[in-house]
């Protein structure tokens, strides 16, 4: 496998991470009284980096703001190819979750803030759903970082700064004039520091209170001992003792025993009943995650690659995992983008 195939794989591994459901893990979300202590994370920005993804830019930036509990997300510079993240339909314990496909003035609503600590360090919430659901907690644990002088690549773009430092030609970067747009971004941010006032929330411990399902299609069709299937009662008979069933809220879900126990598998199918068709999805066995599990993953992978391209990839891994923002405030924001400003105006 090349360089460019498994840290792909292994970047979208990590992001199925923050999408699926499950069991398997002594972690769990801490019990606490829904109360917003805390106005550090009312208004933020997100930056999900890119090159050869995208094909008008390089970063898709994320506005967070709080009005009341409700968490909104406005997208800017999305790619041409990019829709907005609503929120995936999912399916949890206390039934289905459907997002809310309307824009607001301030953005979509993404989640229902259930809480944030008084020194800033925890965030609860829950994915935002049209029948006001709430068994789904995310809690995400970390802490604020004073960003005043930090050079700025040493929080932004980890990844990208150090693939372009060590294989400039790495075709991860796109061919045309954006990913040259990229790189003079990525010398800036190597040359800019962060002034007074920026700072930064990094997470470093992410968990979530029950299992629950990603439903990535409502009408779909089912393979099981070879024969293919378009309704649920069929696919949970010819399954047969091989079926874990269950019902959340009215809706009948079923997976296979052998795929849930099988540890090869980090994720395992899931079929279920809505609106009388077969929908399908997934569920991640153990969706928490710290930066000490997602290092050592990328250590684990490293051991089994020996190529230079692959070992450089691996450990801008490792160091985006360790040193990477979640959220920047206001100050750092305005500084990040005056510099993508700067670069693809140019």
């Amino acid at each position: 496998m090349t360089l460019n195939k498994a840290i792909f794989l292994f970047l979208l591994s990590g992001l199925m991470v923050g999408c699926g459901g499950g069991t398997g893990s002594s972690d769990t979300v801490t019990t606490t009284k829904d109360e917003i202590l805390s106005s550090e994370f009312d208004n933020t920005t997100s930056y999900k980096w890119a090159s050869i993804q995208f094909d008008n830019t390089f970063v898709e930036i994320t506005r967070n703001s709080r009005n009341g509990n409700i968490w909104y997300a406005d997208y800017l510079k999305l790619d041409k190819n990019t829709q907005p993240d609503i929120g995936r339909l999912m399916l949890s314990t206390d039934g289905l979750y459907r997002p809310d496909e309307t824009k607001y003035p301030l953005g979509y609503r993404r989640y229902i803030l259930r809480s944030t600590s008084q020194d800033g360090t925890t965030l609860r919430k829950t994915p935002y759903n049209k029948d006001g659901l709430k068994n789904i907690v995310v809690e995400e644990k970390g802490r604020w970082i004073d960003l005043k002088n930090v050079r700025i690549s040493d929080r932004t773009a980890v990844y990208w700064n150090l693939l372009a430092e060590k294989i400039p030609t790495s075709v991860f970067f796109h061919r045309e004039s954006i990913g040259d747009q990229f790189k003079n971004f990525l010398a800036l941010t190597k040359k800019n520091t962060f002034p007074a006032g920026a700072k930064c929330f990094q997470v470093e411990r992410t968990n979530y209170s029950v299992p629950y399902y990603v439903i990535t299609n409502t009408e779909s069709l089912a393979s099981v001992n070879g024969v293919s299937v378009n309704n649920f009662s069929d696919y949970v008979s010819l399954a047969g003792s091989n079926a874990v069933t269950g019902k959340w809220g009215n809706v009948q879900w079923a997976y296979l025993n052998t795929e849930a126990n099988d540890p090869k598998y980090y994720t395992v199918s899931v079929y279920m009943n809505i609106d009388n068709k077969l929908a399908s999805g997934y569920w991640q066995k153990n969706p928490n995650t710290s930066i000490d599990s997602i290092v050592a993953g990328y250590k684990k992978s490293l051991d089994s690659f020996n190529n230079y391209e692959d070992v450089i990839s691996f450990q801008s891994a490792i160091e985006e995992a360790k040193n990477e923002c979640t959220y920047y405030n206001s100050v750092a924001s305005q500084k990040i983008e005056s510099l993508i400003n700067q670069t693809l105006i140019n």
